[in-house]
């Protein structure tokens, strides 16, 4: 899926906001890009497959530095950091 068709399905509602742990064969309707580094590990439309799980693994290891070592979290753009969550649609 491109990232405007990824868009477009965004802007019609037909996105869903799931939890990063249920990201493994998704199709992600955001650009999810931590900050530091500022770096986008997904791209909208980009599905995160079991082959690219370290991706979510990483995502994971950033949203639970904030448990142990306040202060220092990472900012995930694209995601809800409150919930863990983030805006995601099934292909």
């Amino acid at each position: 899926m491109t990232p405007h068709q990824a868009w477009q399905r965004q802007i019609k509602g037909e996105v869903e906001t799931i939890a990063l742990e249920q990201l493994v064969g998704r199709v992600s309707a955001n650009m999810i890009l931590p900050y530091p580094p500022g770096v986008p590990l997904l791209m909208p439309g980009e599905m995160l497959t079991k082959e690219s799980r370290t991706v979510l693994d990483f995502l994971l290891m950033l949203c639970s530095v904030v448990q142990h070592y306040p202060g220092f979290e990472t900012d995930i753009h694209g995601a809800n950091r409150t919930k863990t969550a983030f805006t995601a649609y099934e292909s």
